[in-house]
């Protein structure tokens, strides 16, 4: 299981670093910079709004079908063709209520109608995330790599052609980049959808009730824990952007050192889509997961705390380089946010082992508890401290439920980080913070600077 856990990663880490670094901080950041950070901490907070509603998107369904078919591969299909219709209400469920809140916290005509496609386009993730839990869950790991990488590769290659050529004969707009997604995501949809219709014999679409009352409930713990994950992860900037004077402009702030915390997140989520379905199968078969979690963890956390670590050292630099304004602010929240990555990486590698093993009211005491204390932070800390307010209120709660998910994987399973592993991350995080302080005098740019300290991590790791 450790020779295919490291041959899938490896082809899924090449076709996502040839492409997401590119989109986040080529396109994105550029859109950012194009339309300015008002408009762009708009489209951030209305993002994030969407966001909180996902429960009623999914209901929990991806995760418990990526366990379930990984599990019991032959129930593909039966239950695919009735998962689908049941997902198209559920879209046109989320759809309603997202549009209909929008309504009530206020937004504008404009903003409303920016909803509305966000909205859409998060129906669309949505149910590219479910046909993709069945290529996972089959194992078919390869074509699952393409699906993840496909949406933004038509992104760059869509928003490229509206952003460094003429052929609009206008300025961008925010709104382009939001119809540019839904073209890519509707596109990569229709091919995951062919992709998993050839693993089935025959396709016969059907309204059965009673199968989709069976599958809610068993989704059910799936879909709590995504509510409260979406809750405690995204509301920061939308309490930002409500609350606080120029809130557009603070979320717009949030958003330029958020963006590389998502650029690395997707990384360390890679490990996650591929652990879920390999320790569900581990599990259900009644295997060690020990050495599977240990390798997971010593390649995860050291190298996410290498390029983390690396640039908290450089944050002026790096905002500085991709932006043009706001950098002081933006580099400060830039070096804490950076610093929550390490946080991710521990929970996609013990989360997933919590997920997999169905210890999912465990892990909703914990996200409840997390959005407790994101929801009291962000409102003490916010009108306070602005952008900064949220960046600490985020890297104070991730920190607890990082730690909190290595105690429970102790406590439940008997496994923790072995003592080799532990030793070499302390060390490596030690040694790391005195070279990042003498790392400015490295001869040469800064570029080559952080890549020299990088370098020292990885020989260090």
């Amino acid at each position: 299981m450790q020779k295919t856990f490291l041959t899938n990663l490896g082809f899924l880490l090449l076709v996502n670093l040839l492409i997401k670094p590119f989109y986040i901080l080529g396109i994105d950041a550029e859109v950012q910079n194009v339309v300015g950070a008002e408009d762009y901490g708009n489209y951030f907070a209305i993002l994030n709004f969407t966001f909180l509603f996902n429960i009623l998107n999914d209901l929990g369904i991806t995760n418990f079908n990526n366990r379930n078919i990984a599990q019991h591969k032959e129930k593909l299909e039966a239950h695919f063709p009735r998962i689908i219709v049941l997902r198209f209400f559920l879209l046109l469920v989320y759809g309603v209520v997202t549009f209909f809140s929008g309504l009530f916290v206020g937004y504008s005509k404009w903003q409303l109608t920016l909803l509305a496609f966000l909205a859409l386009n998060q129906g669309l993730i949505a149910s590219i995330y479910f046909l993709r839990s069945n290529l996972s869950g089959l194992h078919l790991f390869k074509q699952d790599s393409i699906i993840s990488v496909l949406d933004r590769a038509l992104l760059i290659l869509f928003c490229g052609i509206l952003l460094w050529t003429d052929v609009a004969q206008s300025e961008f707009k925010i709104e382009w980049f939001v119809y540019a997604q839904t073209i890519s995501y509707l596109i990569t949809f229709l091919t995951a959808f062919v992709l998993v219709r050839r693993k089935i014999s025959r396709l016969r679409l059907r309204i059965d009730p009673s199968f989709w009352k069976s599958i809610i409930n068993q989704s059910a713990p799936f879909a709590i824990l995504i509510l409260l994950l979406s809750i405690y992860h995204r509301i920061d900037t939308v309490i930002l952007e409500r609350i606080v004077v120029d809130g557009d402009v603070q979320s717009g702030i949030y958003a330029q050192g958020f963006r590389f915390l998502d650029a690395l997140n997707n990384f360390s989520f890679l490990f996650a889509v591929l652990l879920f379905p390999m320790f569900s199968r581990m599990l259900e078969n009644g295997e060690d997961c020990k050495e599977l979690l240990d390798l997971a963890t010593r390649i995860l956390i050291s190298t996410v705390g290498i390029m983390a670590i690396t640039c908290f050292f450089f944050r002026v630099d790096i905002i500085d380089w991709r932006y043009t304004t706001n950098i002081d602010m933006a580099a400060t929240c830039f070096g804490l946010l950076i610093l929550t990555a390490i946080c991710h990486s521990t929970v996609h590698v013990f989360g997933t082992l919590l997920t997999s093993g169905g210890k999912l009211r465990t892990l909703n005491i914990i996200s409840a508890f997390a959005v407790l204390l994101s929801l009291g932070l962000n409102l003490w800390l916010a009108p306070k401290l602005l952008a900064l307010g949220s960046t600490i209120a985020n890297l104070t709660t991730n920190v607890l439920v990082s730690g909190a998910h290595i105690l429970i994987v102790h406590r439940i399973f008997g496994y923790s980080i072995s003592g080799s592993v532990l030793l070499r991350l302390i060390l490596l995080f030690l040694v790391m913070i005195p070279v990042g302080n003498f790392a400015h005098f490295f001869p040469g740019s800064w570029f080559i600077s952080a890549c020299i300290m990088g370098a020292i991590g990885v020989a260090l790791a």
